[in-house]
C-alpha cells in the first residue's frame, strides 16, 4: 500500500488589486510500506495550479497570482499523483478617489469629507491620506496642509487671501494598498461689502399703505424681516405693507455680505368702527324712528344725512355708511342696513253666532303669509291673551280683537270679532190623563208654548207631528225638539213614557196527562205589552182557577177541554182565550216478571215491558245501565230489581223481577207433596234453574205406569190419574229440559205423595 502525502502551499495569501503574489509548493514524498519492512521515497513534480474565480484572480503554472478585482478566490494545486491542496487568496480593493474642487470665502473655515471613489466605488473603510504641500502656501492655515495626517475627514482650513486658488495632491492608502493620487482644488472668493437700503417714503403709515425699499446692489439680494429671510424676496426692490425691521444681504460667488442696517416700519391699525342701532336695524316697522350711533374713532362722517346718535325716521330700507378717523389719521368705515318692513293689514275675521250650550271651537282669524295671530280683549292697549274659545253656557254677546304680526314684529291694527250666544227655547210636555194607550185608541199630548215643534217617539221624528199638541197612537218614550226664532234647537225639559196596551196572546203547555197525578200547567202566553193581565183557567170539568199558572189533578181519566183566559186590567176589551184538548190516561198496573236464572258473573239480558219511554231500574247492582228497557246484568248472588216505567202521559208503572244465581243450570223436583186442597204444596211442579225450555215432565207409579206428562212448568201433577186419587206412596219422575246455554238436561228421581 502506498500513502502519498498532500502537497503544501506557501506564500502571501493576499494581494492588492492589480498586484501579484508568488505561491510555492513543497515537494511531495510518497511512503511505500512493503512486507519486507523498508520505505521507498519517490519525489513528485509536474503539478497543476487552478483558480476557482478567474474574474477575481488568475494564477500561472509557476504559482504567480495576479489580483484582478476585489474579492476572494480559491487556489488549488494538484500534483501528478492526483493529490491536491487549496488555499483562499484575498484581493484587496484600492482607494481610488476622483479629483475634488471646492470653493470658500475669505476668512471662512471649511471642513471637507471626501466623496465616493471613482466610478461610484465605495472608499474602503479605514483609508488614510497623505497630503502634499499646496501650490499657494500662504493661502491656508491650520488643518492638514503640508502634513501627512491619517485622514482628510474633519480637517479645518482657514482662508485669508482674496481671490487665491490652492491645489493639494493627496495619496490615499487602504489596508496597505496605495490608491491613485487625487487633487483637492480650493478656490477662495471675496466677501461682498455691506449693502445700503434706500426708502421711497415714510416708514410709518396706516394699514393699507406701503413703502418701497431699494438695495444698493442690483443682484444677489436676500431681504429679511426681523432677521428671518423673506421667501422669494431676492430682487433689488421690495414693497413693505407690514410692521417690522427690514434688512438686506448680498451673495456673490456663494459669499454672503454682512446684513444692512435695518429699516423699521410701523403700520398703524385702522380704527374698528362699531354701529349700535336702536331698535335693531333688522326689524324696524314703517313709521318708527331709529338711532344709529358709531364708536371706535374720534370723528365720524355719516351718509344719508344721519347725525351720529340722533333719532330719525327711515322711509324705506337703506344702507347707511359711517367713516371714522382716529388720532393717527387712520380711517375705518362701517355700513349698517336699516330694513323697513310694512305694517300688515288687519286679519280677516267673521263674527260667530252660537246657540246656548253649543259646542264651540277656538276662534278663527285668517292671516297673510302665515303671520302670527294675537288676540286681545281690548280695542287698544292691554296684553295679548290665548286664542279664545267662546263660552256658550250663557246667552249674550262678547267682543274680541285680533291682530296679525309679521316675522319682523310689525303688528297690524286690531280687528273686532263679535261672538253672539242666543238663548235656547224652553218647554215641557203636560202630564197626560193616563200613561197608556189601548191598542186602537189615542191619547192627546200637549206642549206649553208656541215654538216650532218636532215630536219624537223613542228619539225618532214622527212624520207630520209639528204642532204643540200630538194625538198619540203608539206607545213609547215621547219628547219633542223645538226651534225658536234664532234657529236654536232644544229638547223638551221632560219626557213622557206611554205604554201601548196590546192584546195578549194566551197559550199554555202541561207536563203530564195522568189520572190522580198533579199536572203542571205552564203559562206560555205573550203578554209583555199588555200591562197587568187577569188570568182564569177552565179545566173542562167545572173547576176554575184564577192564577197565572199552577198544578191541577184529574180524578178520572177521559178527554177534557182546558181554557186559559187573559184580560188586560186597563183594557178589558182586549181580552182573549186559548183552548186545548187534554186526554187523561189511567196508569198501567205494575206486575212481577217472575224469576229468571243466571250463572255467576256471566252477563244475562233482562227485559222490561214496552209500555213507556222512560225507564229506571233499581238498584243498579250488576246492571250495565239503569235507564234502558233491556239492560245486561252480571251477578254473583241473587238480586231483586224494581223497574219504574213512565209513559208519554206521565203515568208511572212499577214492575219487578227476581234474578237467581246458580253455579249450573238444572231442574229441582220436591221430594214430597200433599194434594189436600189447602193451597200449600198441592201440586208436584219441577223447579227450573236456568232452563230455557221444559221438554217434558213425567210421573210413573211403582209399576212403571205413566200417570202424568206435561211440558208446562206451571201445570204440575195434582196426585190423580184419570180422575182418581192416587195412594200415598213413592212415585218416580223424569224431566227433560234445555238450559239457557242450549244444553239438554235429563234427570230422574223419586217423590212421596202424602195424604
Amino acid at each position: 500500500i502506498t500513502v502519498n502525502a498532500l502537497p503544501t502551499i506557501s506564500g502571501v495569501l493576499s494581494v492588492c488589486k492589480g498586484s501579484q503574489t508568488q505561491l510555492t509548493e513543497s515537494s511531495s514524498v510518497g511512503i511505500g510500506i512493503l512486507n519486507i519492512g523498508f520505505n521507498l521515497n519517490t519525489p513528485l513534480n509536474n503539478g497543476v495550479w487552478t483558480s476557482s474565480n478567474k474574474t477575481t484572480a488568475t494564477i500561472s503554472n509557476t504559482g504567480l497570482v495576479t489580483g484582478i478585482q476585489a474579492g476572494s478566490t480559491t487556489i488549488t494545486y494538484t500534483n501528478s499523483l492526483g493529490c491536491s491542496q487549496s488555499e483562499t487568496v484575498t484581493v484587496k480593493p484600492l482607494p481610488e478617489i476622483a479629483n475634488i474642487a471646492i470653493s470658500t470665502c475669505t476668512g471662512s473655515l471649511f471642513n471637507y469629507n471626501p466623496p465616493n471613489g471613482l466610478n461610484g466605488d465605495i472608499v474602503p473603510t479605514g483609508t488614510t491620506y497623505s497630503w502634499g504641500n499646496p501650490t499657494v502656501t500662504s493661502l491656508v492655515t491650520g488643518g492638514a496642509a503640508g502634513t501627512n495626517s491619517s485622514t482628510i475627514s474633519g480637517s479645518l482650513f482657514s482662508t485669508s487671501n482674496l481671490s487665491q486658488t490652492a491645489v493639494y495632491t493627496v495619496t490615499p492608502t487602504a489596508a496597505g494598498c496605495i490608491g491613485n493620487d487625487f487633487r483637492l482644488t480650493a478656490t477662495v472668493n471675496p466677501i461682498p461689502t455691506t449693502p445700503v437700503i434706500i426708502a421711497s417714503g415714510f416708514t410709518t403709515f396706516c394699514i393699507g399703505g406701503s413703502v418701497d425699499f431699494t438695495s444698493s446692489y442690483a443682484s444677489g439680494n436676500q431681504w429679511f424681516k426681523n432677521g428671518v429671510a423673506i421667501n422669494s424676496a431676492t430682487g433689488s426692490k421690495i414693497t413693505v405693507t407690514d410692521s417690522g425691521a427690514y434688512s438686506v444681504a448680498v451673495t456673490s460667488n456663494g459669499c454672503i455680505s454682512a446684513p444692512s442696517v435695518a429699516k423699521v416700519v410701523a403700520v398703524n391699525l385702522l380704527p374698528v368702527i362699531s354701529i349700535n342701532s336702536n331698535p335693531d336695524s333688522s326689524a324696524l316697522c314703517a313709521g318708527f324712528s331709529a338711532t344709529l350711533t358709531a364708536s371706535g374713532a374720534a370723528v365720524y362722517f355719516w351718509s344719508g344725512g344721519v347725525v351720529n346718535g340722533v333719532p330719525f325716521v327711515p322711509i324705506q330700507t337703506t344702507n347707511y355708511t359711517v367713516n371714522g378717523m382716529d388720532v393717527n389719521g387712520c380711517t375705518g368705515s362701517k355700513t349698517a342696513t336699516i330694513t323697513v318692513y310694512p305694517i300688515p293689514a288687519k286679519p280677516i275675521v267673521s263674527n260667530n253666532v252660537y246657540c246656548q250650550n253649543d259646542f264651540s271651537s277656538p276662534l278663527q282669524a285668517i292671516s297673510v303669509n302665515s303671520n302670527v295671530i294675537s288676540w286681545y280683549h281690548q280695542a287698544n292697549g292691554g296684553i295679548s291673551i290665548a286664542r279664545p274659545t267662546p263660552n256658550t253656557s250663557l246667552a249674550g254677546k262678547d267682543t274680541f280683537y285680533v291682530t296679525q304680526k309679521t316675522i319682523y314684529g310689525c303688528e297690524s291694527p286690531r280687528a273686532p270679532l263679535v261672538v253672539t250666544v242666543n238663548p235656547l227655547p224652553l218647554d215641557s210636555i203636560l202630564t197626560p190623563v193616563q200613561n197608556f194607550i189601548c191598542n186602537g185608541s189615542t191619547l192627546v199630548l200637549n206642549a206649553t208654548n208656541s215654538y216650532s215643534y218636532q215630536w219624537l217617539n223613542n228619539g225618532l221624528p214622527i212624520t207630520g207631528a209639528t204642532d204643540n199638541n200630538y194625538l198619540a197612537k203608539l206607545g213609547g218614550v215621547y219628547s219633542f225638539v223645538m226651534t225658536n226664532l234664532f234657529g236654536c234647537l232644544n229638547k223638551s225639559s221632560n219626557i213622557k213614557t206611554i205604554q201601548l196596551i196590546e192584546k195578549p196572546i194566551p197559550n199554555f203547555t202541561f207536563d203530564s196527562r195522568c189520572q190522580n197525578t198533579a199536572i203542571k200547567f205552564i203559562n206560555t202566553s205573550n203578554f209583555s205589552n199588555s200591562g197587568t193581565v187577569l188570568w182564569k183557567w177552565y179545566f173542562g170539568n167545572g173547576d176554575i182557577a184564577t192564577i197565572k199558572e199552577g198544578q191541577y189533578t184529574y180524578q178520572a181519566s177521559g178527554n177534557y177541554t182546558v181554557t186559559l183566559s187573559a184580560t188586560p186590567s186597563n183594557c178589558p176589551q182586549l181580552a182573549d182565550t186559548s183552548k186545548k184538548l187534554i186526554t187523561i190516561e189511567a196508569p198501567i198496573k205494575g206486575i212481577n216478571y217472575g224469576i229468571v236464572d243466571a250463572k255467576p258473573k256471566v252477563p244475562f239480558s233482562l227485559k222490561a215491558r214496552d209500555i213507556g219511554n222512560i225507564y229506571l231500574w233499581s238498584p243498579s247492582t250488576g246492571l250495565s245501565s239503569t235507564t234502558i228497557p233491556n239492560p245486561t246484568t252480571s251477578l254473583t248472588s241473587q238480586q231483586f230489581y224494581t223497574i219504574r216505567i213512565t209513559n208519554a202521559a206521565g203515568c208511572v208503572t212499577n214492575d219487578s223481577i227476581q234474578v237467581r244465581v246458580f253455579n249450573e243450570y238444572t231442574v229441582f223436583v220436591p221430594s214430597g207433596f200433599s194434594p189436600d186442597g189447602d193451597g200449600i204444596n198441592d201440586k208436584l211442579n219441577p223447579l227450573l234453574a236456568g232452563i230455557k225450555e221444559l221438554k217434558s215432565f213425567r210421573v210413573y207409579n211403582r209399576w212403571g205406569q205413566l200417570l202424568y206428562q206435561s211440558s208446562d212448568k206451571n201445570a204440575g201433577w195434582n196426585g190423580t190419574f184419570n180422575g182418581k186419587l192416587q195412594l200415598s206412596e213413592t212415585y218416580v219422575w223424569v224431566v227433560e229440559a234445555i238450559d239457557q246455554d242450549g244444553k239438554t238436561i235429563l234427570k230422574t228421581g223419586k217423590t212421596t205423595l202424602i195424604r
